[in-house]
């Protein structure tokens, strides 16, 4: 059997292809952790959150080269203040520490342009 040989029509993909479908993970995301959250089930939130990190990765670290901020830094300490009231079983400051991270999460996936400002008057299509 032959290897498969692309050729340029098949590399050609909208611009705004990947972002959109990462809007649309983040938009799943931020849903399931208000349902969790809302339900009590904080552990459950807190692993919904990691998701949201794990798709705004690349954006954070780009927001800090762009010296935007040090989300990064921010998120590893509030990380360590949420594993430590998950230890001591403190339920209020569990709630209180992951409404903090996923308003960081929310405020970065702002700042990468992939919330919900419109930074582009031609982008307002999408």
């Amino acid at each position: 059997m032959a290897e498969f040989q692309p050729d340029d029509r098949n590399f050609k993909t909208s611009l705004f292809k990947d972002a959109v479908g990462q809007i649309q993970r983040l938009n799943s995301v931020w849903i399931r952790v208000t349902h969790h959250r809302e339900n009590g089930n904080l552990g459950q939130a807190r692993w919904v959150l990691d998701s949201a990190y794990t798709e705004l990765s690349y954006d954070i670290e780009k927001l800090q080269k762009e010296k935007k901020g040090d989300f990064k830094s921010d998120l590893e300490n509030l990380e360590k203040d949420i594993s430590k009231a998950f230890r001591e079983k403190n339920r209020a400051e569990q709630y209180d520490l992951l409404v903090k991270k996923e308003v960081i999460l929310r405020k970065c996936q702002e700042l990468a342009g992939k919330g919900t400002k419109w930074t582009d008057e031609e982008e307002s299509f999408i």
